[in-house]
């Protein structure tokens, strides 16, 4: 059986990501676990929870969650470091929720101005729907 902590699920955010030390650089830690659950070959967990701007869309939809499923969120938390704005934020949640679950991402030269072409294409490659 192995264990999942998925970001989606437990509204891993930014404020969740921690380093074990400043200097040198530690190591990279996700502190929030409130709603971590189990994966193993029991069955598919579908569950609908997390913070409405880094849930995937999978969760959403109610399908299974799987460990690609934490990926969506190190794609929001990817697109926010280097833009400074949220990829789905919407003027409430369902606007957010609809932004998400149609994975309506501002891609343009604006937002992504100072950002690499590899940057860009690392965040596009996390936030898709089908994450298998």
């Amino acid at each position: 059986m192995m264990v999942m902590k998925s970001p989606s699920l437990c509204s891993s955010q930014p404020q969740n990501i921690v380093l074990t030390s400043l200097s040198p650089p530690g190591d990279i830690k996700i502190v929030d676990f409130g709603l971590a659950r189990r994966l193993g070959s029991a069955g598919e967990l579908r569950e609908i929870l997390g913070t409405p701007e880094y849930v995937a869309p999978e969760v959403l939809n109610y399908e299974p969650i799987t460990t690609a499923t934490d990926l969506w969120s190190v794609g929001v938390i990817a697109y926010m470091l280097v833009t400074g704005e949220s990829p789905f934020a919407g003027d409430d949640k369902q606007e957010t929720y609809l932004n998400v679950s149609q994975v309506n991402v501002d891609y343009s030269r604006e937002a992504f101005s100072r950002v690499s072409e590899l940057a860009v294409d690392f965040i596009r490659k996390l936030l898709v729907k089908a994450p298998e």
